[in-house]
């Protein structure tokens, strides 16, 4: 959160012109924990520590119980600092403090150091007014001599108004670089492996600017305090419930035990930025999935948007009055509902999405905008996230965004929704590849590894992204027996296997058809092809369920996305989906790359005994 360059560099600075300064350096004490958090909010103590001092890293402890802070640091060099204002508290006040001759003058933004004058710089933090009567100042003072530098540090103390907390900087993890060695559980040793072609993911540029959003309505004033809660620690697991499926899976009967968050799908913005329902019986169900997911001590997020539900999305964020009505409607039912987070599913900014919606080319602007002050409007604590392409958001142009570093300030995770990459064709393709595993992918960019290098190369940080991962199929009329990855011809090289060698002949041939009764054109659900009889459980390895083909149809493993498929030639049917072995192996890559998780779309399809949902458990467990 705050940092000070050691002596050395400091010194090294100093002997340097000006203007070959690359960048400001900040003068501040780093802490290793943020001091709003919400223990200290509410006045207990709590010790911040790894206070950098000198080139050996000299550490002192420090000792607060408020969010009224000052701290002062002492250096004796020359440099050009800029103090950047922390966003979302009520006042910033840099202060600079000489100690001998002091200079005439002395910028609250900008503070140049002349050369032999040693000087203090420190932020002087202030909650909002409150009509309750401070207590006496507490104070700490730490003192550390050396011969470059000797640091002072001051802690105030007052109490603390209900509304006051901090916007924390997250820390990007760098992975590592990504094991070769195969996560496939399929019984065919000798194919090539899933995670051959991982490689390490770019880490995030850090960068602590808010650039300029480039909307010409986007005069919304800075927010008096933000309250982004800490990063979670993953591994999580999310879950997709929309509000069609409680028929066949009702809240109460979902299985919790692998689940950190559930997503009820959907509330939609209306006309007038309301938030509509799909059903009037949608409200009802929200109480009931909140009730039963919070009695498993589980949370719940309501998803807004979603393909059909994102028409009035551009207009609901266009404007600083249509960015605050539209926030205050969803406070109100995240209030109303007992809420724990907001997942915003607006498919897609600055891009046309389904037919009829409104799309405007700030719209990735715009959206920026308002969840800041979707921010401030929520309650402190509550998550907001958002349902992502596997590509940054669109800038003014069309073109993918290179810098999203702003929106990792004000979302807590964004959920790659990989996944409907290729829908049902007579040449079928991967619904959710895990990679462009060939190299010859019409869609390079539309796999899960290409997905979050694209977004944190983009610099959003690693930690702040899910996978997005599916539990449904298609089916396609065709008898191929491999996998397009280019729109207009199969691969030659692309490999496949058949695993369920040891699997009797059927008695009967199974021809699949969705929920709607229709074999093909169409999505189907995980657990309806086991129910339906073209999927048996054969085995488990290593505790991930072996499924194998039947009623006619063979089981084939594509190689260049890592994802099964299964082919009836007496139906003339081919079903591109994932099951527990492929995500398996999403849930091991994303382990890998030092994501926060993944999340399901949807929890209603998988199998009683939660084949899916285990699989990928086990998987972040490695």
């Amino acid at each position: 959160m705050l940092s000070l360059t050691p002596a050395i560099a400091w010194i090294f600075l100093a002997l340097l012109p000006l203007s070959s300064r690359a960048a400001p350096i900040p003068a501040y004490a780093r802490y290793s924990q943020p001091p709003f958090e919400s223990e200290v909010r509410h006045g207990s103590k709590r010790q911040f520590e790894d206070l950098v001092l000198t080139e050996t890293r000299t550490v002192t402890t420090l000792e607060t119980s408020t969010d009224v802070v000052t701290a002062f640091i002492t250096v004796a060099v020359s440099a050009s600092v800029t103090i950047p204002s922390p966003t979302g508290l009520a006042s910033v006040n840099p202060q600079v403090h000489f100690v001998g001759d002091a200079p005439a003058v002395a910028d609250a933004e900008t503070i140049l150091f002349l050369p032999d004058v040693s000087v203090q710089v420190g932020v002087s933090v202030s909650a909002p007014s409150s009509s309750t009567t401070a207590p006496a100042p507490q104070s700490t003072t730490a003192s550390l001599d050396s011969d470059t530098a000797t640091a002072t540090s001051e802690l105030e103390a007052t109490t603390e108004p209900d509304t006051v907390s901090n916007t924390p900087t997250s820390t990007s993890t760098t992975p590592d670089a990504l094991d070769s060695t195969s996560t496939s559980s399929t019984d065919d040793s000798d194919d090539a492996s899933a995670t051959d072609s991982l490689l390490p993911l770019p880490s995030p540029t850090p960068d602590d600017s808010d650039p300029d959003d480039g909307s010409s309505n986007s005069t919304d004033a800075p927010p008096a305090i933000a309250a982004t809660p800490p990063p979670l620690k993953g591994p999580i697991i999310a879950a997709y419930y929309p509000d069609w499926v409680s028929d066949t899976l009702p809240p109460e009967s979902i299985n919790f035990t692998h689940l950190d968050w559930v997503d009820f799908a959907f509330g939609m913005p209306d006309a007038k930025f309301n938030i509509a329902w799909d059903d009037d019986s949608s409200t009802a169900l929200l109480s009931r999935l909140v009730k039963a997911a919070h009695a498993n001590n589980k949370k719940v997020k309501l998803s807004l948007g979603g393909w059909g539900g994102s028409k009035y999305f551009s207009p609901a964020v266009a404007s600083t009055s249509s960015r605050q009505t539209f926030a205050k409607n969803i406070a109100a039912v995240y209030k109303k509902y007992s809420l724990d987070g907001i997942d915003i599913d607006w498919e897609y900014p600055g891009q046309q999405g389904a037919g009829g919606n409104q799309v405007s080319p700030q719209d990735s602007a715009n959206l920026l905008a308002f969840l800041k002050v979707l921010r401030t409007t929520l309650p402190s604590g509550a998550r907001i996230t958002a349902a992502v392409q596997d590509v940054p958001f669109a800038d003014a142009s069309g073109n993918p965004m290179k810098d999203v570093s702003a929106f990792a300030n004000v979302l807590d995770w964004v959920n790659l929704m990989n996944y409907d990459v290729w829908s049902s064709s007579k040449t079928p393709g991967p619904n959710a590849p895990l990679d462009n595993g060939c190299g010859n992918s019409s869609q390079p960019q539309m796999n899960a590894i290409s997905g979050v290098k694209a977004w944190t190369s983009a610099k959003f940080p690693v930690n702040k992204i899910i996978l997005g991962v599916p539990a449904y199929g298609y089916l396609n009329p065709s008898s191929k027996t491999s996998l397009r990855q280019r729109s207009d011809s199969d691969p030659s090289d692309t490999l496949t296997f058949e695993d369920n060698a040891r699997t009797p002949a059927p008695k009967s041939m199974v021809t699949l058809k969705d929920a709607n009764g229709n074999p093909s054109g169409a999505q189907v659900q995980f657990n309806s092809i086991v129910d339906q009889g073209a999927l048996i459980l054969a085995n488990s390895t290593s505790g991930v369920s072996n499924f194998v083909g039947y009623g006619g149809f063979t089981r084939f493993w594509d190689s260049c996305s890592s994802t099964p498929f299964l082919v009836s030639p007496y139906t003339n049917q081919v079903v591109t989906y994932d099951d527990p072995q492929s995500l398996n192996i999403k849930a091991d890559f994303a382990k890998q790359a030092g994501i926060l998780g993944v999340a399901v779309w949807d929890v209603s399809g998988d199998t009683k005994q939660s084949d899916l949902i285990d699989a990928l458990w086990l998987g972040l467990q490695n």
